[in-house]
């Protein structure tokens, strides 16, 4: 039987949209006192960079979301013969945190439950452009042009890390920098660009997920505003 758990916290909520928004992709499954699951997709606004950004982050999350049932559903054939008495539930909601024509970019806080003392939050962020003319997915050096900047940005980044309370692990040497999958889960907003850290990363479950922004005025001279950020109300 697999037990594990994927799972993402609430961050910070883009405005209200306006009423002619794109709606949302939604996909639910529930079955009573077994389990409960729900995942939501904000969309873009069908441009050709928004059109796909939504369909790979929309066939992303429906991976996620479907290996969840799959693994939920073959779990409770077991579970439901122990007489198991706690739901499993996985509610994940990606939003779209800045669009532009020239950039988008997405969030996925999802908490899931599967048995034991709690569940678990973690975060996936999608950020997507232009690359010689045709829309992509981003990488940080996208944004930062050269590797040299790229690793400045990261070392400003660890810096704020090990100023943190909270982070013990840092603090007791356990981590020592900012691996490569954690370099990438940053998204972009008017302020700046955020990476998020999810529990067990920085420190123990207690410690919580950690958010770092890196402002504008923080990354200055090591990102490009004549690309991606063009046009990006800061």
């Amino acid at each position: 039987m697999f037990i594990a758990a994927l799972s993402i916290l609430p961050i910070l909520a883009p405005q209200a949209k306006p009423a002619n928004a794109p709606q949302p992709v939604v996909w639910t499954n529930a079955k009573p006192k077994q389990w409960e699951l729900k995942a939501l997709v904000e969309q873009a606004k069908p441009t050709a960079l928004g059109t796909f950004a939504n369909t790979y982050t929309t066939r992303k999350e429906k991976a996620q979301y479907d290996r969840f049932v799959r693994i939920t559903k073959e779990d409770w054939v077991e579970l439901e013969m122990q007489g198991f008495e706690n739901m499993y539930s996985y509610d994940s909601t990606t939003k779209v945190q800045a669009e532009t024509p020239n950039l988008v970019s997405f969030t996925t806080a999802c908490y899931s439950y599967m048995g034991g003392a709690h569940g678990l939050g973690i975060t996936r962020t999608y950020n997507f452009g232009f690359l010689k003319g045709k829309p992509a997915q981003l990488t940080l050096m996208d944004f930062t042009g050269t590797k040299a900047n790229r690793d400045k940005v990261l070392a400003r980044l660890f810096n704020r890390i090990r100023k943190t309370e909270g982070t013990d692990w840092v603090e007791e040497g356990l981590v020592k920098g900012v691996n490569s999958t954690q370099a990438e889960r940053f998204w972009v907003g008017a302020k700046g660009m955020t990476w998020e850290f999810d529990p067990y990363e920085l420190g123990s479950y207690a410690s919580g997920p950690f958010t770092f922004l890196l402002s504008w005025k923080d990354l200055k001279g090591l990102v490009r505003f004549d690309t991606h950020l063009k046009g990006l109300a800061r």
